[in-house]
């Protein structure tokens, strides 16, 4: 019975405390009821607490923070539970049916964490309209404590607080807490083993661990996956190697964890060294063999006999070699003898018996570090020498020789020179033997200063003339870089390299630098110091506004002011431009050579400048010394010029270099090819010879280019109201000769002709090609158009409109020419070319320009010129100068049109759609007048694609805005050259 009670008594006590824990009263735990400060239970159920509840129960805002209010201490988990309105007792299932405090009665002092201690957090219910929230409880107060203010009831709403969403998050989290704490996790471990070892040696690893083992055979990496957790042993199995050595290695003992992977590398030494005895006896002595023990620490290591060199493979150690006895009246040269042996290298003893013995002093004499190898070859056998400076040997009577072998050091091969052999040892006698090394060769070391990280340089040795060698280098190359093994003579160095841009890579290069290596210096060290170029890794443009340079249009009419533009040179990058200090006026063309020269080639403008073109020379280019008196000037004939009928006919717009370097130049109005051989290209001066000139049967031939075959390509055109073509000829690797032009132009006709119009293209016509470049894989053409089309839509003959000049808002485009297929197919007629692709840049926009406002963006207006960068992108200059004039007297009756006749009785019943310019009166600027450079990506131009490609530029730059009316005509500068001042090749590929 006393026990019954004991345990009822117990069992009380226990439902007590669990009420105490899991109460709704407010003033003992609302909000951390329990013990004060209870230890991270989870608060109000997992869910939101009541007083984050809207009405009905539904959540309010954030109400799902009650989540983990419980987590802070002293936070209480509330179990399930019956809710009852008004205050009658009630019975906590969570408590495990123990009578129930109603709202407002506080457990008894001592209980429970109650509101008058210190710090305990406790719900009050808030302001009107606000949501109760955790605030400090009053010090001291409430039921059961000792004054202050009484707690506030909460209202009762277990119901709310696990009803609904509420339990099934209780369930999501304690799932979730469930699959973390029972989920699988790796049992198993990988290791990875790297096995180093000397070439033509197979080594083997046994590796061996819980229920694991296997040999790994060979060199290089081994992959051990799904291995148990726990020790093991990775032990390399001796091996004899080719060149007689026993090899391996000290056991490794590692540790895998599950779910780890471990990698470690194992590496293959030498384990024995090598120790060859010679025994011999002299004069020779019938029925007699030598023997001889080697020892260590007293113990016989082995024994050898008979005259003979004896190999042993030994431990590395310290050994002594005992000379077994000497037969009547014969002595051995040494009765005990140590040696050290170390591990991968031989060591050569000799034993020798005889009836007299000498000394032999051999001298070795070289630099410094040298290991000299000398051998003493005599009656009993050979011993060697290893060291300089002098070594006495003592040895059996007889004759000798002394051989040596040239060394190696540093890069330099020292020759010996043997003095005093070969000779006779006479019993008791003396003789010393000198060995002399001297160099046979040289070497040079260089330090490399000034490579940035991604440079890349090539390091040039060369002697005279000639190059001797070639490295390419980094700023990762071990320093210094050394050429050994060189002849004696005077060497230079030279680096070039290059240092990548974002899209122009700069070009590094070093003042050369020379050295003389004799046999009393053989060494040298020289310094280079890799310094940007200048000037390089930036894009120049050039031209003018216009593009007819004349100032006459096609039928003798005068051009208007307004559409003419000053002159420019620019230089930079994609970041802008900024002026260039060449000679502006009517500068049209910018080209560099292979030894980094720059061309400029001028065009007539306005009585301003004269055809011809400048060189400067790359010294002067990064000098910056670009004023026209220092340059060669190369003008008249050499420019394609020539006489017809009484009238000079000259416009070059084009110049290219042949792989020899020889300057070809086209003439646009003299239909003209002109070369220059690359030998008369230098100093200062004029120039008005060329080579050679050729007529060509041609209209207006303005661009060429070589491909890679020596192959000359020449695109052009003409457009004129009724009259329209445009070109792609092939000249079959033309020759420039070296005789010089006798006056009469020699005739040079194309094999391949290809027609570039394309008229039905959704683009419009291709009208006037300005430009060619040849991508850099060889095989492929790219082609400008400088645009055109248009006319005044007038009868009045003497208001058609320049051919030369664009006046559309159609952007112009660029075709892509396989140099393949029909394209390659010789033909005495123009056959339509076949293009791969045909892409345009920039918006298409006809919109007017609002009075005193900037004109819009109109994308690609007469590409002009071309060029690839080192990553393949293609960069493109255009003129950009489209402009309807309203002051021309032709204005008033003029309407604006452009596309073909069939595409405008299409399109133009509704102008506002048609994709083409209708007939109309016009009164607006075009375009801003600012040359642009587009920079079209590498990947945009590859492949084929049908109809317009429009491409999205990397990057555009523009030229200055035009400047204020100069004697009436606003000064602007438009792109009609292009030329990037880049590397032109990778460092070492020539």
């Amino acid at each position: 019975m006393g026990g019954r009670l004991r345990r009822q008594r117990r069992g009380e006590r226990r439902r007590l405390s669990r009420c105490q824990r899991y109460s709704r009263d407010p003033a003992a735990g609302a909000a951390g009821g329990g013990q004060p400060g209870g230890r991270g239970r989870l608060a109000r159920g997992l869910g939101e607490p009541p007083s984050d509840r809207g009405p009905g129960g539904g959540a309010r805002p954030g109400a799902a923070a009650g989540l983990w209010a419980g987590l802070r201490p002293g936070g209480v988990f509330m179990g399930g539970g019956q809710q009852q309105r008004g205050g009658a007792p009630q019975r906590h299932r969570g408590c495990g049916g123990c009578p129930h405090r109603p709202p407002g009665q506080a457990l008894p002092a001592g209980r429970a964490g109650l509101p008058g201690q210190p710090g305990h957090l406790q719900r009050h219910p808030g302001p009107a309209g606000r949501s109760p929230g955790l605030q400090r409880a009053h010090r001291g107060g409430g039921p059961g404590g000792g004054g202050g203010q009484p707690a506030q009831p909460r209202k009762p709403a277990l119901r709310a607080t696990l009803g609904g969403g509420s339990v099934l998050r209780l369930f999501f989290w304690l799932g979730l807490f469930w699959l973390a704490a029972c989920a699988p996790r790796p049992d198993r471990a990988a290791l990875w083993v790297r096995l180093e070892a000397p070439a033509a040696l197979s080594p083997e690893l046994r590796v061996v661990g819980p229920g694991f083992e296997r040999v790994l055979e060979g060199p290089g990496e081994h992959r051990l996956e799904g291995l148990a957790p726990g020790g093991y042993i990775l032990e390399p199995l001796e091996k004899e190697g080719p060149d007689g050595y026993r090899y391996g290695g000290e056991a490794v003992r590692v540790f895998l964890e599950a779910g780890s992977r471990l990698t470690t590398t194992v590496t293959y030494r030498p384990l024995t060294g090598r120790l060859v005895l010679e025994l011999g006896v002299s004069p020779p002595l019938e029925g007699f063999t030598p023997w001889a023990e080697v020892q260590r620490d007293g113990a016989r290591v082995a024994r050898v006999e008979g005259t003979r060199a004896h190999a042993l493979g030994l431990p590395p150690g310290v050994y002594t070699v005992v000379a077994g006895p000497a037969p009547p009246r014969y002595r051995v040269s040494r009765a005990q003898q140590p040696v050290v042996v170390q591990a991968g290298r031989e060591e050569r003893l000799q034993v020798a018996y005889g009836l007299g013995f000498g000394t032999v002093v051999v001298r070795v004499e070289g630099p410094e570090g040298l290991v000299p190898e000398v051998v003493v070859v005599g009656p009993a056998g050979s011993t060697p020498v290893r060291q300089l400076g002098s070594t006495t040997l003592q040895q059996v009577a007889g004759s000798y020789r002394v051989e040596a072998q040239a060394v190696p050091l540093e890069g330099i091969t020292y020759q010996p020179e043997v003095l005093g052999s070969p000779f006779e040892l006479e019993d008791g006698a003396t003789h010393t033997v000198t060995v002399r090394h001297r160099p046979a060769d040289s070497a040079l070391a260089v330090w490399l200063q000034g490579l940035a990280p991604g440079d890349r340089a090539a390091l040039a040795l060369r002697r005279g003339e000639a190059q001797v060698a070639l490295r390419e280098v980094g700023p990762e190359t071990p320093q210094p870089v050394r050429f050994e093994g060189l002849p004696f003579g005077t060497y230079t160095l030279q680096a070039e390299g290059v240092r990548q841009g974002v899209y122009l890579d700069a070009e590094l290069a070093s003042t050369p630098r020379s050295a003389t290596t004799t046999q009393e210096q053989p060494r040298a060290n020289l310094t280079l110091d890799l310094v940007v170029r200048p000037y390089s890794g930036r894009a120049y443009v050039g031209g003018n506004g216009a593009r007819d340079n004349t100032g006459w249009t096609a039928n003798g009419q005068a051009v208007p002011p307004t559409r003419r533009g000053d002159d420019g040179a620019y230089w930079g990058n994609e970041q802008g431009l900024e002026p260039l200090g060449l000679p502006q006026a009517g500068l049209y063309r910018l080209r560099r050579d292979g030894p980094g020269n720059l061309y400029a080639l001028y065009q007539f403008a306005a009585g301003q400048s004269q055809n011809r073109i400048l060189r400067f020379s790359r010294a002067q280019l990064e000098a910056g010394a670009l004023g026209e008196a220092g340059a060669l000037r190369i003008l008249g004939a050499a420019t394609g010029e020539r006489v017809v009928g009484g009238a000079t006919l000259n416009n070059p717009t084009d110049l290219a270099f042949d792989a020899q370097g020889n300057l070809w130049v086209v003439n646009q109005a003299a239909g003209t090819i002109a070369c220059i051989r690359a030998e008369r290209l230098g100093g200062n001066g004029s120039l008005d010879r060329p080579n050679q000139l050729w007529a060509v049967e041609l209209e207006s031939p303005r661009a060429l280019a070589f491909d890679r075959q020596g192959h000359l390509w020449v695109a052009g055109g003409y457009f004129l109201p009724g009259q329209q073509r445009a070109y792609l000829v092939r000249f079959p690797q033309p020759t420039c000769p070296a005789s010089l032009y006798s006056g009469s132009p020699a005739a040079l006709p194309p094999d391949v002709r290809l027609d570039l119009s394309q008229p039905t293209h959704p683009a419009g016509a291709f009208y006037q090609p300005s430009a060619l470049a040849l991508a850099p894989d060889g095989q492929s053409l790219f082609v400008a158009d400088f645009g055109g089309g248009s006319d005044y839509y007038n009868s009045d003959p003497s208001c058609i409109a320049n051919g030369s000049i664009d006046l559309n808002t159609l952007r112009e485009t660029i075709i892509k020419v396989p140099l393949q297929g029909e394209n390659l197919t010789p033909s005495a007629t123009y056959r339509p070319v076949q293009v791969a692709k045909r892409l345009t840049a920039g918006p298409f926009n006809r919109d007017p320009v609002p009075p005193g406002q900037a004109p819009p963006d109109r994308g690609l207006q007469q590409a002009a010129d071309l060029a690839f960068d080192s990553r393949g992108n293609l960069w493109v200059a255009a003129n950009n100068n489209v402009e309807v004039d309203p002051d021309h007297p032709c204005y008033p009756t003029a309407g604006f049109v452009s596309g073909t006749l069939e595409q405008r009785q299409a399109q133009c019943g509704n102008p506002a759609t048609a994709q083409v310019d209708c007939p109309g009166p016009l009164s607006r600027l075009l375009t801003d007048r600012r040359g642009r450079v587009y920079v079209l990506a590498a990947a945009d131009l590859a492949g084929e694609a049908e109809g317009l490609v429009v491409v999205n530029p990397l990057a555009v730059l523009s030229g200055p805005p035009p400047g204020p009316p100069v004697g009436g005509v606003r000064p602007a500068v438009g792109f009609t050259g292009l030329l990037l001042h880049i590397p032109r090749s990778r460092p070492g590929t020539g």
